[in-house]
């Protein structure tokens, strides 16, 4: 049976096959495939969706991976507090990041402490190292505890696209027939590539599916399934008589998601 390119539906030729990663390469993927997509529909999802994946995964990453890390953050008056996030959000109370100690003069100098008893614990070390001098110290100013916000980096469009097309792929390489709903946003893109945004039309509904079936995919990871560190892969497993796909993203990233068609998300919608 004749193939066809899964975005333009031309045939696929000698001449116009070409080898692709349904993952990227950076993302582990060392075994490309062939018979699912035109070399020029490949270079322009390179260029559309997967160039900004790389950038797109790394804050995914950071925000399902359950690592944390502190951030400094200055307000407006100046003052630096060391925030503690994990998961897209602030985990614990930011800390007032200590100022070093500065001379104002001979006989006095300025210190941010976090606390009364931060700032006593500073000046008995002061008097020890200072026998001979009598220090005290005062409060002049107390800052209050600001609220930070924290802007997700991740661009769910990019990431939904990203996944929409690994799903498009592994079906056609595995010849699972069904017409899947990034099969037709691609094609759509693509003869209306000359947009400045073809795929403007789809972004909310592309946002809606990653809040509502790819971000709760997240928290499920199937039984006697192999996560490779460093190793990118899909499968279609069978759930309560239904057919979903288990995506593992470099061994960090992993979900389970239903095969997304135009049906299943008349269902959803409903």
């Amino acid at each position: 049976m004749d193939k066809k390119c899964f975005v333009c539906h031309s045939l696929l030729t000698s001449e116009n096959n070409s080898s692709e990663h349904i993952f990227l390469f950076s993302l582990g993927d060392t075994h490309p495939v062939k018979g699912i997509v035109c070399k020029y529909c490949n270079n322009w999802l390179g260029e559309v969706v997967d160039f900004d994946f790389v950038k797109t995964f790394k804050g995914l990453y950071k925000t399902v991976s359950g690592k944390s890390e502190v951030v400094s953050m200055t307000t407006e008056q100046g003052e630096r507090f060391s925030v503690p996030i994990k998961n897209e959000q602030i985990e614990n109370k930011p800390i007032l990041s200590q100022s070093p100690f500065k001379f104002i003069d001979e006989s006095n100098f300025s210190e941010h402490f976090y606390d009364s008893t931060d700032a006593e614990t500073s000046m008995k070390k002061q008097t020890n190292r200072n026998p001979d001098k009598n220090i005290n110290y005062n409060i002049t100013k107390e800052t209050s505890i600001p609220t930070f916000y924290i802007k997700p980096k991740i661009d769910k469009v990019n990431f939904t696209l990203e996944i929409l097309k690994i799903q498009a792929e592994y079906l056609r390489s595995t010849d699972y027939n069904v017409n899947t709903l990034g099969e037709f946003i691609f094609k759509y893109a693509n003869v209306n590539k000359n947009l400045p945004n073809p795929f403007e039309p789809f972004e909310k509904l592309l946002i809606y599916i990653f809040n509502s079936v790819i971000q709760p995919g997240f928290k499920y990871i199937p039984k006697n399934t192999d996560i490779i560190p460093g190793v990118s892969k899909a499968e279609v497993i069978r759930l309560k008589e239904i057919d979903w796909m288990f995506i593992s993203l470099f061994g960090k990233v992993n979900m389970t998601i239903p095969i997304i068609t135009q049906s299943f998300l008349n269902l959803l919608t409903s």
